[in-house]
C-alpha cells in the first residue's frame, strides 16, 4: 500500500471512529485535527521509525505506541478533552484503524 492511500484510509477510519465517540465537537474541528494528527504520526510511522530500527516488530510496536500517545495528547489539547479521554479515543481509533488495515491487507 502506498503512503497516500494509507493516509487517506487512516484519516477516514479514525475520523468516523472519533466522530462516533466525540459528540460535542463540530465535524469540521474534528476533521481538521484528525487530519493534522494523522499526517504527523504517519510520517513518523512510514519514514522515520523504519530508518531508526530495521526489524519489523519493534518498529510496529514503537509506531503504535507513538501514534496512540501523540494523538491522545494532541486530541486532549485541541479537542478540549481530559488526557484520559484523549488517550482512550486515540487508542480506540487506532485499534479500529489497525484492525481494518489488517483485514484489507
Amino acid at each position: 500500500m502506498d503512503f497516500f492511500l494509507a493516509l487517506f484510509l487512516t484519516i477516514l477510519i479514525e475520523l468516523i471512529a472519533i466522530l462516533l465517540i466525540v459528540i460535542k465537537v463540530k465535524l469540521t474541528t474534528v476533521f481538521t485535527y484528525v487530519c493534522i494528527a494523522n499526517c504527523i504520526t504517519l510520517l513518523f510511522v512510514w519514514f522515520v521509525f523504519p530508518q531508526l530500527i530495521s526489524s519489523y516488530y519493534p518498529v510496529f510496536i514503537l509506531s503504535e505506541i507513538f501514534a496512540v500517545l501523540f494523538e491522545g495528547i494532541f486530541y486532549s489539547h485541541f479537542l478540549k478533552l481530559t488526557l484520559k479521554n484523549g488517550l482512550m479515543i486515540s487508542f480506540i481509533a487506532n485499534l479500529i484503524s489497525f484492525s481494518v488495515g489488517f483485514f484489507i491487507l
